[in-house]
């Protein structure tokens, strides 16, 4: 979906154009789009294309072309990653994304990284945007890393969020991320939700398995209501069945023929508590990017931009500025 800014934000002389897209990412991770919308003033929605090429996406440029209003009555929940969309479209025109299978996007029969790449592609072509910085967490960052290195030309800079570019199946100490996925995405697929009456319920299903309450809090944004029944808004089963894919896939290998990448600049961005980027990544992504930054938040682990927003925050704006 689509969800505008008041229009006095966006007139105001630090709006800049320079696109920002933030690819959703793994069970949602990275949010959602929803409530784009400030103190109840109008949202604004669109979805482009038609199945099945389409994805909804939000953009906080009220002048976009493909702006439709959507009824009040639409379903329109909150994510995490609106306060650092709005913080960043106090200078920037952001666009946030549900990928395929995420979100408000359809449904599909497949998730590859290759799909993806040539949905994002579609996308950028649909809103005439001809340079885009580019921002994922997790699954949304492999996605951002293989869009930037397929469409070099199309990047203004690379931000990814707690993920390396290597296959985390190939290392028994990358065991753990690919237990801990297959673990709550089983566990979605065994529980059904549509016999129970509250989230509340949801969640104590949840709980056995998912013992994390962080964990299970961005879980429940998946869940919606239809017809009077609970259903996931992710595509369980595919995510499912696409899971050692999602995991391995977007390794430095894979780009040999092009590295080292000098195209544009690039950000890194780790939780000190998190495993998915350790000390033995950062040579790989070296490699790969030479002059990449590597910034670290403490105390944080892979949900680094729920747990610590300020510090990503602020992580994230002073690389865009510093480029400008």
């Amino acid at each position: 979906m689509l969800f505008a800014f008041p229009s006095h934000v966006v007139q105001q002389s630090n709006y800049h154009l320079q696109p920002i897209l933030f690819p959703d990412t793994f069970l949602a991770f990275a949010g959602e789009l929803s409530e784009w919308a400030v103190d109840k003033k109008p949202i604004y929605a669109a979805t482009f294309g038609q199945v099945p090429e389409s994805l909804f996406a939000a953009d906080s440029n009220p002048k976009s072309k493909r702006l439709k209003m959507f009824a009040e009555n639409q379903n329109v929940l909150s994510d995490n990653w609106l306060p650092i969309g709005r913080m960043l479209a106090e200078k920037f025109r952001v666009i946030m994304v549900d990928l395929r299978n995420h979100g408000a996007s359809p449904h599909y029969n497949t998730h590859s990284y290759a799909d993806m790449v040539t949905d994002l592609a579609w996308l950028l072509h649909e809103l005439e945007i001809e340079k885009a910085h580019l921002l994922g967490h997790s699954m949304g960052g492999k996605l951002a890393i293989a869009f930037a290195a397929d469409y070099p030309e199309k990047i203004q800079s690379l931000c990814v969020a707690d993920i390396a570019p290597k296959n985390y199946l190939k290392t028994p100490a990358s065991a753990i991320q690919y237990d801990f996925h297959k673990r709550l995405l089983n566990t979605l697929y065994n529980v059904d939700i549509s016999v129970l009456k509250n989230r509340g319920e949801i969640d104590r299903a949840l709980a056995d398995s998912i013992p994390e309450t962080i964990v299970r809090q961005f879980i429940l944004k998946n869940v919606y209501r239809e017809n009077g029944l609970f259903k996931w808004k992710i595509n369980v089963e595919v995510l499912r069945q696409s899971l050692d894919h999602i995991i391995s896939g977007v390794d430095a290998d894979d780009y040999d023929d092009r590295i080292p990448i000098l195209n544009y600049p690039v950000l890194f961005i780790k939780g000190a508590l998190s495993g998915y980027i350790g000390n033995d990544d950062i040579p790989i992504i070296k490699k790969m990017y030479p002059e990449a930054k590597i910034e670290t938040i403490e105390n944080a682990s892979h949900l680094l931009h729920a747990e610590k927003p300020n510090e990503f925050q602020n992580i994230v704006m002073g690389f865009l500025v510093a480029i400008r």
